[in-house]
């Protein structure tokens, strides 16, 4: 029982081109090696990834997968070298500006920001969306005191004291223009503001902003203003849906769209949420490689090891989409957080997050059952995932947005039905553990009880790329022979009342866990490429996803 996620694509770029390093001065050559180091990297990651996605995604082909884990972990280090460059160069610039704000005076008194650019591609459409626009910033006539300009917030976006020398020397920009197309100006603004790229006031008396996603580029020299040079990252969630699915109008048209920008903490969050998606991917196709009954008593010892080598997986993964959460959203400010690609919202994060624990947890309790783990203490087990497998659907259901409720309308669904399978294997062993202790009353209620959950399962369709009903159909079987056994003991041997529902629910006991999240810490270039996981951020120990597991 395992939902496959589809994970993100993405097109080439250049770290040269988006920090617009060129060479011509002595502090672009000490950094034109590293970026070009990671750029070299990113293409190889970009490659496994088509490569990984040109496969069956519902059976992905475990070598595929391993090849995308070990290029995005080769890649880290740099990328996360570029991400401490970034915020180094905006210290840096800060000391040089002896501390003062991220924005300077032109010589008429208004203060302006650097020129933005973005670029959306929108196969929808089979068209470039570019806008180029000169944004001014109204807080120099009294409206905001200084603080972040409307449309622009803090910290991707800077501006220093050389841009505004070398912008009044520029001439306006050009209205937003539309390669292979012919979409009007307003139109081209509303298909930006649509995925989050800008946002408009509305109040008739405030000025309109149409921003890119903030910039993250750290200049060497003026702002190049015609680089249209971007990080382009394809949402799982959209690229996963077929065309007969309904939703709203902007989700609608850019179902096959790409989000675009040039913040580093854009490239590093969709990286990263690849990453996390992989190994997940990676787990399931181990413990489907090892399917064995839960009747069997022995497991082979390695295959024990690989049973671990999945759980450490999946729990790295919760680690990887909670860092994304805690970390790299609160730097990467969009212009309107509403707006975000829909896989990189916080409520969808915390959701990864806890479905990888859980699913983690799921895979111990598999591995536990066949030893002499007590029934008792399994069914506590099963009843904890099926807690946390409520606390995810609850966070489904708290999502505002009903075009992110239809995206996700299957992963739900896995949810809702695997909740429903963990309480009636929960209940099988609350059975198992009653007629051990010889309630067979108590055991018999049990087991009706984890019938009726387990019937539910199989008369819904077996299609989708988990098949609960499958599994659901092989417990079933297993239950009703156990329910025999009890009942006639119960007829012909204890005599004992069969407590109603309500009775046997309220003797349900509350659930339990066994792993915890293994915390992400990235390391820097100069240490071995890799991910660093510990169980806490202190934690000096080293430990690879792929360590020793590389096929």
């Amino acid at each position: 029982m395992h939902f496959y996620l589809l994970t993100p694509k993405t097109k080439s770029a250049s770290f040269l081109r988006i920090f617009r390093v060129k060479g011509d001065n002595p502090e672009d050559t000490r950094v034109i090696h590293p970026l070009s180091e990671a750029t070299a990297h990113r293409e190889r990651m970009r490659e496994a990834l088509r490569v990984y996605r040109q496969g069956p995604q519902s059976t992905p082909n475990p070598a595929d997968v391993s090849k995308l884990v070990a290029s995005i972990e080769a890649y880290l280090p740099h990328l996360f070298w570029c991400v401490n460059y970034y915020e180094q160069s905006r210290l840096d610039q800060a000391g040089r500006n002896g501390g003062g704000g991220s924005s300077s005076s032109s010589s008429n008194g208004r203060s302006k920001t650097p020129t933005a650019s973005s670029v959306i591609d929108c196969e929808d459409f089979g068209m470039t969306v570019s806008s180029d626009e000169e944004l001014e910033d109204p807080s120099s006539e009294g409206g905001n005191g200084g603080g972040p300009t409307p449309g622009f917030l803090d910290p991707d976006q800077f501006v220093h004291h050389h841009h505004q020398q070398q912008q009044q020397q520029q001439h306006q920009q050009p209205p937003p223009t539309v390669r292979g197309g012919s979409f009007s100006s307003s139109r081209s603004t509303r298909m930006l503001q649509a995925i989050g790229v800008g946002r408009s006031s509305t109040s008739s008396a405030a000025p309109t902003y149409t921003a890119s996603p903030v910039s993250s580029t750290v200049p060497t020299g003026g702002p190049d203003t015609g680089s249209t040079e971007m990080f382009i990252w394809k949402s799982p969630l959209l690229s996963g849906l077929d065309d007969s699915t309904r939703l709203g109008q902007w989700a609608n048209k850019l179902k096959r769209g790409k989000f675009a920008s040039n913040s580093v903490y854009f490239e590093t969050a969709f990286t990263l949420l690849a990453y996390g998606l992989a190994l997940s991917t990676l787990a399931f196709r181990m413990v489907d490689a090892l399917t064995i009954s839960e009747r069997d008593r022995v497991i082979a010892e390695g295959d024990i090891k690989k049973f671990k080598q999945a759980m450490l997986y999946l729990s790295q993964a919760a680690g990887i989409h909670d860092y994304i959460l805690e970390n790299i959203l609160p730097k990467w400010k969009y212009n309107d957080a509403t707006h975000r690609p829909p896989d990189l919202t916080p409520g969808m994060l915390r959701i990864l997050s806890k479905l990888a624990l859980a699913d983690a947890q799921r895979i111990a309790i598999r591995v536990s059952m066949p030893q002499k783990t007590s029934p008792g203490l399994v069914a506590k087990l099963l009843i904890g995932v099926a807690e946390e497998y409520d606390i995810i659907f609850g966070l489904f259901q708290a999502q505002h947005s009903d075009d992110v409720k239809v995206m996700t309308t299957e992963l739900r669904r896995y949810i809702k039905d695997g909740r429903t399978f963990l309480l009636g294997c929960a209940k099988r062993y609350l059975a198992l553990d009653a007629h051990n202790g010889d309630h067979n009353g108590v055991a018999v209620g049990f087991a009706q009880l984890a019938m009726q959950d387990l019937e539910t399962l199989v008369k819904k369709s077996s299609g989708g790329r988990w098949a609960i009903a499958v599994e659901a159909t092989k417990s079933l079987k297993e239950v009703k022979d156990e329910w025999l056994l009890y009942n006639k003991l119960n007829s012909t041997v204890t005599f004992e009342s069969i407590p109603n529902e309500a009775e046997l629910n309220q003797r349900i006991p509350g659930g339990r866990t066994l792993l915890k999240m293994k915390v992400f810490i990235p390391i820097a270039l100069d240490r071995n490429a890799g991910s660093q996981f510990s169980e806490t951020s202190t934690s000096t120990e080293k430990k690879y996803a792929l360590q020793h597991e590389y096929y």
